[in-house]
């Protein structure tokens, strides 16, 4: 099979290969190829050294990402390649960095560094595919294998640990069997890292195809990654209701959310907060508020994006409300809420239900898609859903007499709620009739 690289990609590697340098483009964007995959992102290894690099692309913008360790990320066509030297390695430092990188001129060298055998294929001149570890062989059988002894590659890169069970749950393909034990033995090392890298790497992972089999396998890796998880593990729930622990119960949610990253971390921790909450018969009383503020300390201490995190965080809040399945219930919640939130979280809570008994799974889930058909329903119907739907507006207030403060905004919101609820036209004249009877409902209070 030959593999046609993309010309923004190829361009650099005919220029470095004109001047005297081998050049290949290597790596993922290899295997996703093999796999019929769109790559992402494609990555070059060369003979010339990073700064033969830099001087030979200088009338280009080239970005320093990883010089120390031969990395240089050049921009052609829009587009951004990475380009590293090739080079061997001596021993490892915090499990992670290499304390020396030595730049070499051998491809062969190269690849035996690398972390798994379906990383370490290459494109040749013409396009050929270059093996040296079996990658093809295991790509074929989808199997996820380190290069050499999988216990080095770990202790030297304890991201390799996470990438590898990212991978399985992406591809939906199975380690092989000295590889997986590897993980096991060194799933502690994952502590090692920063909590960017491992945050990625959940990430990906949790979106993943085969996300369910891969975290009840793999628990110990998530454990580790995020060890406030762990203490779900085995936690008994009642049997009337459930018919998996908590931890089980979360994965099974997880799964069935739509594949979107931040509903399944919501799904993930959701119910982080019954441990601590737990009577020990089955009841977790205010566990989504614990489990709300201990959010807030994992994904604080994962460096998650502030509005990301805050999203997670108020969903999970939230998760264990009731919700009614009537008009009046849900044009409440949109009102407090938004239409966002409460789209969220109907998903949220069929899904949770899709982790109980079986029985209750089947009937709860039905009344949450109906609840979600009807929150569609009452979006496309209903004219006024929050405030910034009024086609009336401070100002509007105001010319009635009101003065500048905070009696407008207590209108403004009345209003919101009595026209939604009633199902006001979104008219002013409408609007503005309605303001004028809640002002002087009001005016006696003032």
């Amino acid at each position: 099979m030959r593999i046609k690289i993309p010309f923004f990609a190829y361009e650099l590697i005919k220029t470095l290969r004109e001047r005297g340098y081998s050049a290949y483009a290597v790596g993922g964007a290899v295997r996703d190829c093999l796999l019929h995959m769109k790559p992402t992102d494609w990555d070059v290894t060369t003979s010339a050294s990073p700064h033969e690099v830099i001087e030979l692309f200088k009338d280009k913008k080239v970005l320093l990402t990883g010089i120390r360790q031969g990395t240089v990320t050049v921009i052609n066509k829009g587009r951004q390649v990475e380009i590293t030297t090739m080079r061997g390695e001596g021993s490892y430092k915090d499990f992670r960095h290499p304390e020396k990188v030595r730049f070499i001129k051998s491809l062969d060298e190269d690849l035996r560094r690398r972390d798994f055998t379906m990383n370490a294929l290459c494109i040749g001149e013409n396009g050929e595919i270059i093996d040296k570890t079996g990658g093809i062989r295991d790509l074929k059988a989808k199997m996820i294998k380190t290069v050499g002894s999988p216990n080095e590659r770990f202790k030297e890169d304890a991201l390799r640990i996470l990438r590898a069970v990212r991978l399985a749950s992406v591809y939906g393909f199975a380690i092989e069997e000295k590889t997986k034990r590897a993980i096991f033995d060194n799933a502690h090392l994952i502590k090692k890292l920063s909590p960017e890298r491992i945050m990625k790497e959940v990430m990906q992972l949790l979106v993943g195809k085969n996300v369910r089999t891969v975290l009840m396998e793999y628990k110990e890796v998530i454990f580790n990654a995020i060890p406030a998880l762990r203490a779900e593990d085995g936690v008994f729930q009642r049997q009337d209701f459930h018919m998996y622990d908590v931890w089980e119960h979360s994965v099974v949610a997880l799964s069935n959310i739509e594949n979107v990253d931040y509903l399944r971390l919501t799904m993930l921790l959701h119910d982080v907060g019954k441990p601590p909450c737990a009577d020990g018969f089955g009841h977790f009383k205010g566990h989504a508020y614990v489990g709300a503020a201990m959010c807030e300390d994992i994904l604080s201490q994962l460096h998650l994006p502030t509005k990301l995190k805050n999203r997670v965080i108020r969903l999970v809040r939230l998760h264990n409300m009731v919700a009614e399945n009537t008009d009046e219930n849900i044009k409440r919640m949109i009102l407090k809420y938004g239409s966002e939130t409460v789209a969220d979280l109907i998903k949220i809570f069929r899904a949770d239900s899709s982790g109980k008994r079986e029985n209750i799974a089947q009937e709860r889930c039905r009344y949450y898609t109906d609840m979600e058909e009807r929150f569609r329903r009452i979006l496309k119907e209903q004219p006024i859903l929050s405030q910034k739907d009024l086609k009336i507006n401070g100002r509007d207030i105001m010319s009635m007499g009101v003065p500048k403060g905070p009696m407008v905004g207590k209108i403004l919101k009345r209003v919101t709620i009595e026209a939604c609820e009633n199902n006001i036209p979104n008219e002013r004249k409408n609007l503005l009739s309605l303001a004028q009877k809640i002002k002087d409902d009001l005016s006696p209070l003032s």
